[in-house]
Formats: structure tokens, C-alpha cells, sequence
């Protein structure tokens, strides 16, 4: 085999109505229409023929008020709904905006009947936009099973030999979602799917997750190493670790991370490949001080692209790079025998087929 070659080069109310316009001839605030209706004036003595005479005798004001059709009566009907004030002490009361004080004042304005339709009007467009931003049923709950399922196929997907990158969080969202989806008993039914709501609290579920488990597998690595390797923490101390882990215990040590009861999580040859593969390039981070750990994930993507991308037409050429870092990793954690002939588990099957893109070919797993 030819020497190995470093891959790792690092560094959305109703239009406000106009004031009413009013004449100068306006009677005073006090000569209302409650006058006549309390029987102030002298209308009384007179008969409704009279009342209707182009010269009437009868006062003026009185006069405007029987017709029932007078300027002066519709100004003062005006002045008896007008609330302009009480519209600017409630909007200074409760520090309304500007526009918001403008609209209250228009509001004010209105007659009682108006205003009753304005509120009606108000409550049904209150609501509709409480449907679009709060929806009927916002109180939708992930069931049990999806919660499992999501746990189980984010942590089988970061552990597939053949994943493309890490850090792509839309990526990988869309393979486990992808292999929801292909089990609707499962609770990522299509009704959940074509609904925005439902669908962003499932895609956001992944994505926590796989945040979450991407950092679990990084400390699990972090401790095979052995104490000469760990970071030091603020306070100056290295974090405590076990010993140094070969690279089947260290397989075992990431899948129990995630294992649970009835799981039957297989270690492969390919597996133990791209642990290794991790593991180098943990290693030769910690080495470089010019480096940020926090950067890890990062720097193994932007290594598989590489990859990738130098040896696209040639797929041999990169299992011999990965190849190459299990050799190495046997010499310096422990020549152990290797799990040749060792199939992956079904579900680690749907992982690895979605994660290379040949989801088609391979049967459901349960």
C-alpha cells in the first residue's frame, strides 16, 4: 500500500372618517337636542302644520329640530356622538401609537350603531389573524412513537459510514424526515406534513437532535483518547477520560450513546472506517493550536468534501484514504480483530441508503 497522504489541511383599519365640518353659525354646546326632548322651548303650544310654515314662529332651534331633516339637527346629532375627546384621553391612557390614536378618534366619531359594526368588524379580523398566527390546533402534540423514532433514526443517520457531511443540519433534517415519511404509522403522516405548523415541529425536533447527538458522539471520541489529549477547561484542568479506546470499543461506546431497549445496533468494518476517520482528524485538531476545537464538525465536512471532490469519479480511491486512517488508528489504539462479514442492522440499512441516495432500493425496515 502506498504511504499515506495527510487529507487534513487545515485553517398585514377601516378608513379613519373625516371630522365633521362645522358651520360657524353652529349653535353653543349647551342648546342640544335634550332641550326639546326635556320640553325646554315653547314648541309645545304650537301645531305641526305650524312648525312646518317657511316663517315659522316658533325659535329657531325648536323649528330645526321638528322638521327632522335641518342641518343644525344632523350637526347636533354629530355633537351628541362625538367622542373625539374621550378618544384622546383613553389613547394618552393607554400611550396608543399615532396612527392607532388616529383611528380611535374616527372611531369616536361614529354613531352608536356604527360603532357597534366597527367593534364586530374588529373582533372578526382579530380572530382571523389569531387563526394564521395561533392555529385551531396549536395545542398538537408530537406523539410518543414520532418522539422515539426521530431519537433512533438522527442518531443511526450520524452514524452511517457513507453520510456526506455533518454540520448541514437541512441536509440531514431531510433524510431522517425522509424516512419518517415513509412510515406514516409512525406519526409523520401526510395531513402533518402538509400542514406548515405541524411539519416545522417535527423538522425542528430533528434538527435539535441531531445538534444535540453530533456533540454527544464528539465527547464520546474526545475520551478515547486518553488524558494526554484533553482540552483544558476555563479553570486550566483537563477534563477527565478513560484510558485510550481501540476502535471497536470505541464503535460500541458511540452506539450506546443512543441504544435502546430492543435496539441491535451492528458495528461494521465501514463503521469502524469512518470512527477512525473522525477520530484522525480529532487528533490532528487538538495538535494544531491555531485550530478552535469548537470548529470540529466543521473541519470533518469541509475533509469529506475534499475527499469528495478529488476522487468523485474514483469511489475506490477514497475508501483507500479511509482505509488508510483505520490502519493507522489499529496501531495506535490496539490491533484489534476487525467485525469482517458483519451486516449492518435493518434500520442502519434505511440510514445508509438515504444518506447515499438510493432510498428507492431498499425494502421498509419496522
Amino acid at each position: 500500500m502506498s504511504a499515506f497522504t495527510p487529507v487534513f489541511d487545515f485553517e398585514d383599519l377601516i378608513p379613519v372618517p373625516s371630522s365633521p365640518t362645522r358651520s360657524d353659525h353652529s349653535s353653543p354646546s349647551g342648546d342640544n337636542i335634550n332641550s326639546f326632548e326635556h320640553g325646554t322651548g315653547n314648541e309645545s303650544t304650537h301645531s305641526t302644520s305650524a312648525s312646518r310654515t317657511t316663517t315659522p314662529a316658533l325659535d329657531g332651534n325648536a323649528h330645526q329640530l321638528c322638521t327632522g331633516t335641518s342641518q343644525g339637527q344632523r350637526r347636533r346629532a354629530e355633537d351628541a356622538f362625538d367622542l373625539t375627546q374621550d378618544a384622546d384621553w383613553a389613547a394618552r391612557r393607554v400611550r396608543l401609537k399615532p396612527a392607532d390614536a388616529d383611528t380611535l378618534r374616527g372611531v369616536a366619531q361614529l354613531s352608536p350603531s356604527q360603532r357597534e359594526f366597527w367593534t364586530n368588524a374588529m373582533l372578526l379580523k382579530i380572530r382571523e389573524r389569531l387563526e394564521i398566527i395561533i392555529p385551531a390546533d396549536a395545542q398538537w402534540t408530537m406523539s410518543e412513537n414520532l418522539k422515539d423514532k426521530i431519537e433512533r433514526y438522527v442518531f443511526i443517520v450520524l452514524c452511517s459510514p457513507v453520510l456526506p457531511d455533518y454540520v448541514n443540519k437541512k441536509n440531514n433534517v431531510k433524510l431522517v424526515a425522509n424516512i419518517l415519511a415513509r412510515h406514516p404509522s409512525w406519526g409523520y403522516t401526510k395531513e402533518v406534513q402538509d400542514d406548515k405548523y405541524k411539519r416545522n415541529i417535527v423538522l425542528s425536533r430533528i434538527g435539535t437532535r441531531l445538534t444535540d447527538r453530533r456533540s454527544d458522539i464528539k465527547e464520546v471520541i474526545l475520551a478515547s483518547l486518553g488524558p494526554d489529549l484533553q482540552p483544558t477547561d476555563p479553570t486550566g484542568s483537563k477534563k477527565p477520560a478513560a484510558v485510550t479506546t481501540d476502535i471497536v470499543q470505541l464503535c460500541t461506546d458511540i452506539l450506546q450513546v443512543a441504544k435502546g431497549p430492543g435496539d441491535d445496533l451492528s458495528i461494521t468494518v465501514q463503521m469502524c472506517g469512518r470512527v477512525a476517520f473522525l477520530r484522525t482528524i480529532m487528533v490532528a485538531l487538538l495538535k494544531n493550536p491555531k485550530t478552535a476545537f469548537a470548529r470540529y464538525w466543521f473541519i470533518v465536512d469541509a475533509q469529506l468534501a475534499d475527499l469528495q471532490e478529488k476522487f468523485k469519479d474514483n469511489p475506490a480511491a477514497i475508501s483507500n484514504r479511509i482505509k488508510a486512517c483505520l490502519d493507522n488508528d489499529l496501531k495506535l489504539y490496539g490491533n484489534v480483530s476487525l467485525p469482517y462479514g458483519v451486516r449492518a442492522a435493518a434500520f442502519q440499512q434505511v440510514a445508509d441508503s438515504a444518506a447515499a441516495g438510493e432510498f428507492d432500493t431498499l425494502e421498509d425496515s419496522p
